[in-house]
């Protein structure tokens, strides 16, 4: 860290906890862990309440392995954001979170839900479909990026290709 400089260019010590794990690889099936951690840049107080980790599943129904990560963050205003981030490498398919009824054909998204438990916003990154709490964004094609916003209730892509969407509706 230095110290005395301020602004902008100021550099800014995030403590963390490394952990290292070694697994016997001749002892059984090969080691695998997943940290998890979210960091939220604040000056007065955290906007968060709560963060909690969901389970996921696929498309059978099968629990996920631990790879495969969604954590759901409370904010202290009521709304909530479930983000969701697939590893690609071991699982093929779309997978489901039941508690925010969501289905997501991708490898990553972020869905925010408002304080009156609506969707206000919907983030699909490398995928074609995803499909939350009964709005569904479906894409002609696979894509890097899109977001859409609904804002009043109506659907904007305010992020990514609109030709990419294919319908954007809620049940």
């Amino acid at each position: 860290m230095t110290r005395g400089i301020e602004g902008p260019s100021a550099e800014v010590w995030i403590p963390r906890v490394l952990v290292r794990c070694q697994a016997n690889s001749t002892a059984g099936p090969a080691f695998c862990s997943t940290f998890v951690a979210l960091v939220e840049p604040y000056e007065k107080r955290s906007s968060i309440a709560q963060i909690r980790r969901l389970p996921l599943q696929t498309d059978r129904g099968d629990a996920c392995d631990g790879t495969h990560v969604a954590v759901q963050v409370q904010l202290v205003d009521g709304r909530r954001d479930l983000l969701v981030a697939l590893d690609p490498e071991r699982l093929s398919g779309s997978v489901t979170q039941p508690d925010w009824n969501l289905r997501l054909d991708g490898e990553m998204c972020m869905v925010r839900r408002g304080a009156n438990g609506r969707i206000d916003r919907l983030v699909l990154c490398k995928g074609r479909s995803l499909v939350a709490n009964g709005v569904a964004l479906r894409l002609k094609r696979s894509a890097e990026l899109i977001e859409v916003s609904f804002e009043g209730g109506r659907p904007a892509v305010v992020a990514g290709y609109l030709d990419d969407v294919h319908e954007i509706f809620a049940s």
